[in-house]
């Protein structure tokens, strides 16, 4: 059974009674920086991987992702798996989260994302619509493609927008995970000086709270069922 999609269902107050007896396990530093860190979490942007290959790179987005504060990602896998390397992600797999769309198309996954209230905006080399002139004034979903050959034409006609990195050099593109983190640097930033809602809700961040407590705490499906059963 998976604690997390039961824990779902609980009221708010439930949830917070369990987030005080979870960290209860944790250090007063270790759950002090969840808090900081929930600050600057947003679910505003999120970011789509189509068949990225190369773990360094794949486990090099989710690093940047979590250092931005981003915390989805959304991973399209039918030519390749989604593989990261805990040596280069430190750790940072364990702080977002990434949904798994396993033999599902671009065109599919960007309806989902669409019905869900973002704008998808795919990401080319040889876009007219340069980065530095696109204004965030909803929730994004961005599509960045594989390391040789970029995004599908699915995913490009799935999209409601092309965008690309301004390049001064001989060399066409950037690495992947590059791409990734500029792009994702230059939209954060320009977040956090908005006046968009970007922030987590109240009942966002304690579900997120709830969840990274899961997440780090040793045996916490034991601990929380134990818990739960002397509430009864």
């Amino acid at each position: 059974m998976d604690i997390l999609k039961t824990l779902q269902d609980l009221s708010i107050e439930k949830k917070k009674l369990i987030i005080d007896h979870l960290k209860e396990f944790v250090t007063e530093d270790r759950f002090n920086r969840m808090i900081e860190v929930l600050k600057w979490r947003t679910y505003f942007i999120t970011l789509v991987l189509e068949d990225i290959y190369q773990p360094q790179n794949a486990s090099a987005t989710v690093r940047t992702c979590d250092c931005l504060g981003i915390q989805t990602i959304h991973t399209i896998e039918n030519r390749n798996r989604f593989e990261v390397s805990r040596g280069v992600t430190l750790g940072a797999e364990q702080w977002v989260d990434i949904h798994r769309h396993i033999n599902e198309s671009p065109s599919f996954v960007a309806k989902q994302l669409k019905e869900n209230g973002y704008k998808v905006v795919a990401t080319s080399p040889y876009a007219t619509v340069s980065l530095n002139d696109f204004e965030l004034t909803e929730p994004v979903a961005l599509l960045f493609g594989t390391e040789k050959d970029g995004l599908t034409d699915e995913a490009f006609e799935s999209a409601d927008l092309t965008i690309k990195i301004p390049m001064y050099g001989f060399t066409t593109s950037y690495n992947i995970s590059v791409s990734v983190a500029i792009t994702l640097y230059q939209l954060v930033h320009q977040l956090h000086n908005s006046k968009l809602p970007w922030q987590l809700t109240p009942e966002q961040k304690t579900d997120l709270l709830l969840k990274w407590l899961v997440r780090d705490v040793s045996n916490s499906k034991l601990i929380i069922e134990k818990f739960l059963s002397k509430r009864k």
